[in-house]
């Protein structure tokens, strides 16, 4: 068996895999820059029309050219494509992207080779595609790039063509000889034309869409111009609007969050000023694992009902002044732990407690108790915390998993803490009957019960809570 590039027909589309095939079952390129009816780079003859198996020995990437209909649709999912005796250089027979190629995972690699992306549509969602020669556009080329895809090469040539962005893509365009000058230059001269979300990207801006550290081209946070609503686009740069989970988030003003919103791992919530953030009316903002909210100078209140902040173990969360509100019933503070602890929520400022009908959710399904039984859940600055009321701890509802216990500490220190955290109790106690078992009885004698003890887990000897029903008839064989 070996490893092979399977190309499965299904209709116009061409599905690419890397897998295991048998040496029978495929028609092996066998390296070299050629076209599909060329038949000397062939082991069996030019696969006929495109629907044979075809197999790459792992030297080069043929250019498909003569043969590739126009509709054709490779989606390219795993496996890597290494072309060392020529450069990958796909190319229709009849026009200009006239064929689409959708690379979703797996790698692309030229060592000593061109990447041409040439009269076609390069669909760059996943992957990672490298040359150590150059990349290149050519014949009005486009190239869309999303998700996670990634470029990397020494420099970038023969630029006829354009690239389009979307918010949300996650990973970078390296071109060695490219600095932050010369990449806003190519995008919004060389390849004009080129987008960011549909918007044309220019030098007026390029610095709204992009950040370039040294060579490398990935996406800035997306900042906001004015006070205004999450998801409303003409309160950010650009007229773009965060999408939840996916964008790096700049808050320039004051924001209210009544949507849904992930601070993904990896992406971040920041403020150049100070403000304030609004959360409410079913508004959701969650801090996810790898995720970072730093927000110093910033006040963060519940706002409106059935609004909801999320705190998921090893992230960042951190503000000047946070208060709950009388005024927003069923607004939920949750923390999720993972095996190890949660995170505690930092602020610098003041913790205010001025609602009774919010709620204070933790999620303890994933923590392991032998790590501890507190857990700090807020550090509350040297402020303090202010009550509005006696006994009044700013919830009115604190809520575990189902089988944990714990009591609410606000007393220690600057933090808000759970204290005596008691795991469900999932071992049942161990019964042990005394005497033989079975046991015999001569009929008609008299039967006396020997008794039985027991013992749990966690409350040790319990044999003086067995409760004993039933009789011994012996009188009765």
């Amino acid at each position: 068996m070996r490893n092979a590039l399977n190309s499965i027909v299904c209709g116009s589309a061409i599905v690419i895999c890397l897998a295991a095939t048998s040496a029978q079952a495929a028609t092996t390129y066998l390296g070299g820059t050629t076209d599909l009816d060329s038949t000397g780079a062939w082991s069996s003859g030019v696969p006929s029309g495109q629907t044979a198996t075809i197999a790459l020995d792992g030297s080069s990437l043929p250019r498909w050219q003569a043969s590739m209909a126009a509709g054709t649709i490779i989606n390219h999912t795993a496996g890597t494509l290494t072309f060392t005796a020529g450069p990958y250089n796909s190319y229709g027979a009849t026009g200009v992207s006239d064929f689409t190629y959708n690379m979703s995972g797996g790698g692309m690699v030229g060592s000593g080779q061109e990447f041409n992306i040439n009269k076609h549509t390069f669909n760059l969602s996943g992957g990672a595609i490298s040359s150590t020669v150059q990349f290149r556009l050519l014949n009005s080329a486009i190239m869309n790039v999303s998700g996670s895809g990634t470029v990397d090469a020494p420099t970038i040539a023969g630029t006829v063509g354009t690239m389009n962005f979307v918010s949300g893509w996650t990973g970078s365009v390296t071109i060695d000889d490219l600095d932050a000058a010369s990449w806003e230059t190519m995008l919004a001269t060389t390849l004009a034309g080129s987008t960011f979300n549909g918007v044309d990207i220019t030098t007026a801006n390029f610095d709204d869409f992009f950040e370039v550290s040294g060579a490398v081209l990935s996406l800035g946070p997306i900042t906001s111009t004015q006070n205004g609503s999450f998801g409303v686009g003409t309160t950010w740069v650009g007229g773009v609007a965060p999408i939840s989970g996916t964008d790096s988030i700049v808050i320039a003003h004051s924001l209210n969050l009544f949507s849904e919103c992930t601070i993904a791992s990896g992406e971040t919530m920041t403020n150049t000023a100070g403000g304030g953030m609004r959360i409410g009316n079913n508004g959701h903002l969650t801090i996810a694992t790898g995720g970072s909210m730093n927000l110093p100078g910033f006040d963060m209140p519940e706002s409106g009902a059935g609004g909801h902040l999320t705190i998921e173990a090893g992230s960042t969360a951190r503000v000047d002044r946070y208060w709950n509100d009388e005024a927003s019933p069923s607004y939920i503070n949750q923390w999720i732990a993972d095996a190890s602890g949660v995170t505690t929520f930092q602020i610098d400022g003041k913790f205010t407690l001025r609602g009774t009908s919010s709620i204070l959710d933790v999620d303890l399904s994933n923590y392991d108790i032998a790590n501890g039984t507190t857990l700090v859940l807020v550090d509350y600055g040297s402020l303090g915390l202010q009550s509005q009321g006696a006994g009044d701890n700013g919830w009115a509802t604190m809520t575990l998993t189902a089988g944990w216990t714990a009591d609410l500490d606000l007393t220690t220190g600057n933090e808000i803490r759970l204290i005596n955290i008691v795991e469900p109790d999932t071992t049942p106690p161990v019964i042990s009957l005394v005497g033989d078992d079975p046991m015999d009885v001569v009929l008609g004698s008299s039967f006396t019960d020997p008794g039985a003890t027991a013992s749990d887990n966690r409350d040790g000897v319990i044999t003086d809570d067995i409760v004993v029903t039933g009789s011994v008839d012996a009188d009765t064989a």
